[in-house]
């Protein structure tokens, strides 16, 4: 099968999500009232996005060997091909709590605390994850053992392999793969004001560092939750607010955005309304669903509707 698209998660993760019977931040016991599994971690998540919306995708990365099975039966489901690599051991949970004041708790685990950095495994895992794909994204966090610059190598070796690159990681990750002008960059606020190293606390904030970022990338997705997104790219800028609606859980909002975004960009790679309004609109439905399963279409075009990208 061919696969215009592939995705790189080195810190993929099975996201529970528990729904509690009282205020989350009420001092007293809580008890559970629904709980569900899904497996995840942030280009996992992309995948998904990618392959709803009709889009052939891989997804690649590591696996633990002990829990395979979950993420395979669920990328059999999504109807995402599987080009993970297994390592020893098993996958991280993560952990998401949500009360019944709308207030939402993530507990991240570290993940593959036992696994030592090995540069040819991280070459191995980039052939395989792209393969024939022409757009790879690279997303999520690292391995606990694994250094910063281990986003930045896998980038340059997707690079070596002729890939284009579309990246969304965080911290000093963000910082060193960023120096290795993938095509597409997308931060939310809070990763860009690291990545610049000041405040963003205004609109004129964000749309200035999304003109500084799009100096050294094709295309600039600078998230911001509610607010919806900014994108750049070239000297065209835009502003696209997100439509109001109900917050279940924000875990995969992002992931969906740039899953939405990448299907309609490429592959003629031009900044269309449509396409800036599909993928807010895919973080806006992504926010009224537990966990991170990836939206029905037809409610990215309802909500794609509502939404009216401008100039900035």
């Amino acid at each position: 099968m061919n696969t215009p698209f592939a995705t790189v998660t080195l810190a993929p993760a099975i996201d529970r999500t528990v729904r509690l019977d009282a205020p989350l931040l009420a001092a007293d016991v809580c008890r559970v009232v629904e709980e569900s599994d899904e497996p995840g971690g942030k280009g996992v998540n992309v995948a998904k996005m990618l392959a709803r919306l009709g889009a052939p995708v891989a997804a690649g990365g590591l696996l633990g060997g002990a829990d395979a099975a979950v993420f395979e039966r669920a990328l059999r489901r999504a109807g995402v091909a599987d080009r993970f690599v297994r390592v020893p051991g098993e996958t991280r949970r993560n952990l998401m709590l949500l009360g019944t004041d709308g207030a939402e708790r993530k507990i991240n685990f570290p993940a593959f605390p036992a696994l030592e950095f090995d540069a040819a495994l991280l070459r191995e895992v980039a052939r395989r994850a792209a393969g024939d794909a022409a757009v790879v994204v690279v997303s999520g966090s690292l391995p606990q053992r694994f250094p910063a610059a281990a986003a930045a190598a896998l980038v340059r070796e997707l690079h070596a392999l002729g890939k284009t690159v579309a990246l969304d990681v965080s911290g000093e990750a963000l910082r060193l793969a960023a120096a290795e002008a993938p095509a597409v960059l997308k931060p939310n606020r809070r990763e860009a004001a690291q990545l610049l190293g000041r405040s963003l606390e205004t609109d004129a904030d964000l749309l200035r560092a999304c003109r500084e970022l799009a100096r050294n990338h094709e295309a600039v997705v600078l998230s911001d939750g509610a607010g919806g997104a900014w994108f750049g790219r070239g000297d065209e800028f835009w502003r696209a607010r997100a439509p109001d609606v109900p917050v279940v859980d924000t875990t995969a909002a992002g992931d969906m955005m740039l899953g939405a975004f990448c299907a309609s960009y490429f592959p003629d790679r031009v900044l269309r309304p449509e396409t800036m309004a599909r993928a807010v609109a895919a973080g806006a439905a992504a926010v009224g669903l537990p966990s991170s399963p990836a939206p029905d279409p037809a409610r990215i075009s309802a909500l794609a509707a509502l939404v009216s990208p401008e100039r900035a």
